[in-house]
């Protein structure tokens, strides 16, 4: 496998594809976030794996979102810039709270979850383009 450019752009529309693809969380029993849960369904994070990434088995739910970057980083799934890697891992932890509070306020139901998730997403994009110099477009 040869690693994928990754960008903060890229990140941020894969998370956001990859969210309006599925329809809805990825919880587990009881309602935790998973990385990768049932049915194929990735959280925020999880949106970065691949699907066909072969050693699934090495990734835990215990894994950081840096941790989990690093890991796929490492493994050349992507290759990220030295500029854009806390960047990205910044970005995606608050994408992860973004899914996460979605989740909790609608017991992760798929429509009201999409449509919490969409108000989310896009008031966490206006409050990052204003505090950080990596804009994110929304295109798509």
């Amino acid at each position: 496998m040869s690693a994928t450019s990754l960008t903060p752009q890229m990140a941020y529309e894969l998370v956001r594809d990859g969210m309006e693809q599925q329809g809805g969380p990825s919880v587990g029993v009881g309602g935790k976030c998973l990385f990768l849960g049932p049915n194929k369904r990735r959280c925020a994070v999880g949106m970065l794996i691949p699907l066909d990434y072969g050693p699934l088995a090495t990734i835990t739910e215990d894994f950081s979102v840096q941790e989990l970057v690093g890991h796929l980083k490492s493994t050349d799934v992507y290759s990220i810039a030295a500029t854009d890697h806390h960047e990205i891992i910044r970005m995606m932890s608050r994408l992860q709270g973004v899914h996460d509070s979605s989740v909790n306020d609608t017991n992760g139901e798929d429509a009201p979850f999409m449509a919490t998730w969409r108000r989310k997403l896009k008031d966490f994009r206006e409050r990052w383009n204003r505090d950080h110099s990596v804009v994110l477009k929304e295109v798509g």
